[in-house]
């Protein structure tokens, strides 16, 4: 006895229906896909962070987020945090120059806390920038404490207070250099910050752009590619 079997593909219908599933499909796993790089490409730049600075504080290495992308706006974002939590003034970082000099290199514009030390201590408005000296209270990033700074600070605007900035013409601007110095006990002081005018140089080596526009490249393309087979799978499509 013969048997024959007979089958018949109607590949016009499927693919036509593949093409219409895709179609409705790609602004989700698009969508989801921009999202996820940009989520990508924060957390590789945190990771970096070690590899660009010596001991990074906190908001360097958190120093961006992302905007997630929607169906209807396929567009992710981004960006860096508009303040500096913990720092010592509070200041916008972009009006402290700190990532723009890193990222292009040169110089800098005096922070918040330089320009507060100008206007409150007596003899230091002729000075634009502060540096900490080796007796200065540092950080593990190397940083000067919000602490230190602000009691600097509130110190200069008192009179008699413990902080000061001598002459020009005095033995410790003589001996010592310009600065802020603190009164300590016994008669002692101690030098906590060094005040100038020269602007400080960067040379750049942040590179934000350049990194992400690499990672990006990199990761978008198989981002996209998985999100849009996870969702073309969840869709529920049959041949």
């Amino acid at each position: 006895m013969a048997v024959a079997f007979r089958f018949t593909f109607n590949g016009d219908k499927v693919n036509a229906k593949l093409a219409t599933m895709v179609t409705r499909q790609v602004p989700f796993a698009a969508a989801k896909s921009l999202t996820l790089t940009s989520k990508t490409l924060v957390e590789q730049n945190k990771r970096d962070a070690p590899k660009l600075f010596s001991n990074p504080t906190a908001w360097t290495r958190n120093a961006f987020f992302f905007i997630p992308a929607r169906k209807n706006n396929p567009r992710t974002i981004i960006k860096r945090k508009d303040r500096a939590s913990g720092t010592a003034s509070n200041a916008v970082p972009s009006r402290q120059h700190y990532l723009e000099v890193q990222e292009k290199g040169g110089a800098r514009q005096p922070k918040a806390f330089e320009g507060a030390i100008r206007i409150r201590g007596k003899g230091a408005g002729k000075f634009r920038y502060a540096t900490p000296t080796r007796d200065a209270r540092l950080n593990a990033s190397g940083n000067m404490t919000r602490n230190s700074i602000n009691k600097i600070i509130g110190g200069l605007g008192n009179k008699g207070g413990k902080f000061f900035v001598p002459k020009p013409s005095h033995p410790l601007a003589i001996k010592g250099g310009d600065g802020v110095f603190e009164r300590m006990a016994k008669n002692k002081v101690r030098k906590r910050l060094h005040l100038f005018n020269t602007m400080p140089s960067y040379r750049p080596r942040f590179r934000f752009y350049a990194r992400m526009e690499k990672y990006g490249k990199q990761a978008f393309p198989r981002i996209f590619r998985r999100e849009l087979r996870n969702a073309i799978r969840s869709s529920g499509f049959r041949g």
